[in-house]
């Protein structure tokens, strides 16, 4: 099974937040990761914009850049073009994204996220405290 094919979505449960957090405003919390740039677009995208229209925060984070797999482009420049392309559709469908800055294939050994951000940090910055 390709690595696109799932998007995995974690929902937040709201709980009184710490100083400093985001509004503690009773809504979910939602982050869903999928692979490449489009993958969350594609996969939950209808159901994201019944969230946003709810209310609820939702993040899509794609875990690489999407740096390959065009039949004519490649590297920074297809990287820019999927990035773009998903803020795109972030903003029509009313959900925040971030696209880590993975190259598209690589292997990713537990802990090896970098700067990245891991996705316990993801989830971290989300809620605004330790989870």
């Amino acid at each position: 099974m390709f690595a696109g094919a799932l998007a995995t979505a974690l929902v937040l449960q709201p709980t009184p937040a710490p100083a400093g957090s985001p509004p503690d405003d009773g809504k979910l919390r939602i982050i869903v990761f999928g692979a490449h740039p489009d993958d969350c677009e594609f996969r939950v995208g209808g159901t994201a914009i019944k969230w946003a229209k709810l209310g609820h925060h939702v993040k899509f984070v794609s875990v690489t850049n999407g740096d390959i797999g065009h039949w004519k482009m490649a590297g920074g420049p297809l990287a820019q073009r999927r990035t773009a392309e998903v803020k795109r559709a972030d903003e029509i469908l009313g959900v925040e994204s971030q696209v880590l800055d993975i190259h598209d294939g690589a292997s990713i050994m537990i802990g090896g996220f970098g700067g990245a951000g891991t996705p316990h940090n993801l989830v971290q910055g989300m809620m605004g405290k330790g989870v």
